[in-house]
């Protein structure tokens, strides 16, 4: 099975707008690999919260079958757990994150 995970940390809109979303949105509708998973960490919690297209493409990905995870401590930290939780599973990824890197998954980091 040939296994995705993109790792994003930045608040950078741009980067999410023409890389990480049309590449995961592509990945999923030509079946360039079988699972992927979006994991939202950090500074780009608060941007995922904070920007409404931002939300809607987070929730179109979803919607396709795309896994979205977000860091339990991140967003408690930062008092939008509550927010994320529609968009996303929020949990501790520490231990998803270590699994993935150690698995049989390709990994992207931005």
């Amino acid at each position: 099975m040939n296994k995705l995970a993109i790792i994003w940390t930045t608040a950078e809109k741009q980067v999410f707008d023409e890389v990480i979303f049309p590449y995961l949105y592509n990945s999923k509708e030509q079946k360039w690999w079988d699972d992927l998973t979006l994991i939202i960490w950090g500074p780009s919690e608060n941007l995922v919260v904070e920007n409404t297209a931002i939300k809607e493409k987070i929730k179109l990905l979803k919607e396709k079958g795309i896994k979205i995870l977000a860091c339990k401590w991140c967003a408690d930290n930062h008092k939008i757990t509550e927010k994320l939780s529609e968009l996303a599973e929020v949990i501790y990824v520490g231990n998803s994150t270590t699994e993935i890197l150690k698995g049989n998954y390709k990994v992207l980091n931005f």
